[in-house]
């Protein structure tokens, strides 16, 4: 399998393949790597994964983007970036004074 059809197949929004051939061609000019844009195309695709497909771009809209060469932003865990708070230091909520919400009122 040649490099193009990994990258078509990776990628989760292809469609119009002469458009993307045409792209792909272009991109080769450029002096793109082809492992490097099917190793994007994979991690694109990972990082896309649940998204709504209405807002990922087309296969050869990312390619003549150049979109290959973006860094991939891990997608968040869901979870907080907390650190633990040394209990010496830590006080529990207090609500402000009613006074604080009194003079408020007027927004």
């Amino acid at each position: 399998m040649d490099k193009f059809t990994e990258a078509w197949l990776a990628y989760p929004r292809s469609l119009q393949p002469e458009k993307c051939k045409q792209a792909w061609r272009l991109a080769m000019e450029r002096g793109a790597d082809p492992q490097h844009i099917v190793e994007a195309a994979v991690a694109y695709a990972f990082s896309r994964q649940g998204e709504d497909e209405t807002y990922t771009p087309y296969f050869a809209t990312w390619l003549g983007a150049g979109s290959y060469d973006d860094p991939i932003k891990p997608k968040p865990s869901g979870k907080p970036n907390l650190r633990a708070v040394k209990g010496s230091s830590h006080r529990p909520f207090e609500p402000p004074p009613a006074h604080v919400y009194q003079q408020q009122k007027g927004f």
